[in-house]
């Protein structure tokens, strides 16, 4: 119907290409009968960001067009419940892509993520363009899960440098958004100042809360269960990593029995994983996005009622996962309890792994991981308590960490260094032997 294209037509006009294609394209115009317009939805998220952002601009583009007021039906059109069996997608023989013969070297890669900024600005476009062409379709996600090869193994691979410190916050901090600086590494070693917008889909949001240190835990540990289901992607071309877990594991690997978190808790971090975003802004452009971009929930009969999500994370994420970029060492980071030290492990361990001897001023210290008093003292005590956590950690199997806190010339300085372990044991035998140490 002509008015219903006229319609899209407008929003598309007045919307930035990045927000109709996320919140616009995914809604079917039904028809217009009798002054009412109906509209279905993929679910109810979708209904929420309509009502609050785009409901009084199509009310105020249809009074123009008709001349009279409108009213709306909403219908949910949910997407298909997971099947059994997986879709047999039939195989086509094609020329390797250049990301599919990257994918079978066998050697470590450990290059910046992206060549240049137009790599950057690409991706996202064709991340958002594949998403949207998945929903369309609803298909079901076992479509032709592949692994991630590599003689280094799955257990060598955690995160990935947009993991940055930056893009949470810490459980304190109760506003519904905020505003940082985040920078991008590219493989010419020039490197680009994004400004990073936590807590919003676009300029426009008033801010749904922010994601911190807790979600960030989560999201480790989920990709660290990815890791031991063998890196499943979704296909060759969408950069999906897909993961397919209980509540009861998820809840396990995290040790939350210990903490005496419910389930119920933990299916609430996880949703928000889903729902809350970050925007990232370079010049007049915005991309906003979330870590999780699908969520399916059920309950297998077969396992005593187990509650099992199926997810999916950003392709954004996904192809730093694909092609094992960067990486935290020790892919049980998730269990540091101390926020601080939490981000002191994120924001500097691939440094302190290569060998590199970190030495901070407390004020470099508290711009990089976000610490809110501006009083060195302040500062000092609190860093001191992250220190008991951080110093023995294991960065890896050969190698642990040393962190500590110097005075110089009235300043304060953080000192963080790699150990070897079997040097370490061997130098407390020789103390002991001696008679210097004692337990």
């Amino acid at each position: 119907m002509e008015l219903l294209e006229n319609l899209k037509e407008k929003l598309k006009q007045n919307l930035s290409e990045s927000e109709y294609s996320l919140w616009i394209e995914p809604i079917e115009f039904k028809n217009f009968e009798n002054n009412t317009l109906t509209l279905s939805f993929p679910n109810e998220t979708f209904v929420k960001k309509f009502n609050k952002s785009y409901k009084n601009l199509l009310e105020t583009y249809a009074k123009e067009i008709l001349k009279t007021e409108i009213t709306f039906s909403i219908i949910i059109t949910p997407s298909l419940e997971l099947e059994s069996e997986p879709i047999q997608i039939p195989k086509i023989k094609h020329k390797k892509t250049f990301q599919e013969i990257k994918r079978e070297k066998t050697t470590f890669d450990n290059a910046p993520n992206f060549k240049s900024q137009k790599e950057l600005d690409t991706l996202i476009n064709a991340s958002d363009s594949k998403a949207q062409a998945q929903k369309k379709q609803k298909l079901p996600i076992q479509l032709e899960l592949i692994p991630m090869p590599g003689k280094y193994g799955i257990s060598k691979v955690s995160s990935f440098t947009t993991f940055d410190s930056r893009f949470f916050t810490y459980p304190t901090d109760k506003r519904l958004k905020s505003k940082v600086k985040i920078k991008f590494k590219y493989d010419d070693g020039k490197t680009q100042e994004y400004e990073l917008y936590r807590g919003v889909m676009s300029f426009t949001d008033k801010g749904d809360g922010q994601l911190n240190t807790t979600h960030a835990k989560i999201l480790l540990a989920l990709i660290h269960f990815w890791q031991k289901q063998g890196c499943k992607y979704l296909d060759k071309e969408g950069f999906f990593s897909v993961i397919n877990i209980s509540m009861r594991d998820l809840s396990k690997q995290l040790d939350l029995k210990k903490s005496g978190q419910t389930y119920q808790w933990l299916f609430q971090k996880v949703k928000e994983l889903y729902k809350l975003s970050n925007m990232l802004v370079f010049g007049d452009k915005g991309f906003g996005f979330s870590f999780i971009t699908r969520m399916d929930v059920w309950n297998d009969k077969n396992d005593y009622g187990k509650t099992i999500l199926n997810l999916s994370l950003h392709p954004f994420i996904s192809k730093q996962l694909y092609e094992r970029k960067a990486f935290l060492r020790n892919p049980e980071v998730y269990k540091i309890k101390n926020p601080i030290a939490f981000k002191f492990l994120i924001c500097y361990d691939k440094k302190i792994f290569k060998g590199n001897s970190l030495k901070l001023s407390i004020k470099e210290l508290a711009e990089d991981l976000q610490l809110e008093s501006e009083r060195t003292d302040n500062v000092v005590r609190t860093f001191k308590r992250a220190i008991k956590e951080l110093n023995n950690y294991e960065l890896s199997e050969k190698y642990i960490l040393k962190v500590e806190l110097i005075k110089e010339n009235k300043k304060y300085f953080v000192i963080a260094e790699r150990i070897n372990k079997k040097l370490r044991i061997n130098k407390i035998e020789l103390k002991s032997s001696q008679g210097e140490f004692f337990l």
